[in-house]
């Protein structure tokens, strides 16, 4: 996120707004992992992977595109 300039609310946006373009086998987590396309609060376009809990969110990684 530091090395992109991304904000915790660009984040959100795009879990909240984007699209799930990949689903994965995380051997880590041992559960699928999530690939999200979005968009950032300024509109530049964002990629973000999570593994997606029914109470939480945990965010792998994020980067612009």
């Amino acid at each position: 996120m530091d090395a992109d300039d991304l904000l915790k609310v660009d984040l959100e946006h795009c879990i909240l707004n984007g699209e799930i373009v990949a689903r994965q086998w995380d051997s880590n987590f041992k559960d699928y992992k999530y690939i999200l396309d979005g968009e950032t609060l300024a509109g530049e376009e964002i990629e973000v992977v999570a593994n997606l809990k029914s109470d939480k969110i945990i965010i792998i990684t994020t980067y612009l595109l």
